[in-house]
């Protein structure tokens, strides 16, 4: 079996999920999410955030990480460099445990995972709940943290 540990960066909320993944058969390992508090400086904001993804990484020793590709918006570019940041510190996490990072576009894992680029984030929840067979999944930062791990594990297995 592959432990994956996907993640969908959030300054405010970042989500986390770890599967188990071998021949098409996936098992739910734990998922989360890392809540900062708005009293929090931005800077204090990235060093939850980093300390948490490094203790999860030490605690699950995930073989491989996902993360999702941060989208640059000219109208709101002030938050697309905050998402930046965030993504750093996650990746700066990961490598601190010498692990490979890969980072796939919300269409891409929209598409793996619902076989619709453009889904919606309810549908999304809803398919990561049946491939992972459970009840229900706690945030929708969550859910997108767990489709980031499945979108890895089909992409590195091409379908096989």
């Amino acid at each position: 079996m592959k432990l994956i540990l996907g993640i969908d960066p959030g300054l405010n909320i970042t989500g986390f999920g770890i599967i188990n993944y071998q021949n098409l058969q996936f098992q739910y390992i734990a998922s989360g999410y890392i809540k900062t508090s708005y009293k929090n400086t931005e800077s204090e904001k990235l060093f939850i955030i980093y300390t948490n993804i490094y203790h999860i990484i030490e605690k699950y020793h995930p073989k491989q990480c996902a993360i999702e590709e941060i989208f640059v918006s000219k109208k709101n570019f002030n938050s697309s460099l905050k998402l930046g940041k965030t993504s750093g510190v996650i990746q700066a996490a990961i490598s601190a445990h010498k692990l490979s990072i890969f980072t796939y576009s919300p269409k891409k894992i929209k598409k793996l995972v619902t076989g619709y680029g453009s889904a919606s984030k309810k549908q999304i929840k809803k398919m990561v709940s049946k491939i992972l067979d459970i009840y229900k999944v706690e945030k929708q930062d969550t859910s997108d943290a767990l489709a980031i791990a499945i979108c890895h594990a089909l992409s590195q297995s091409n379908y096989k």
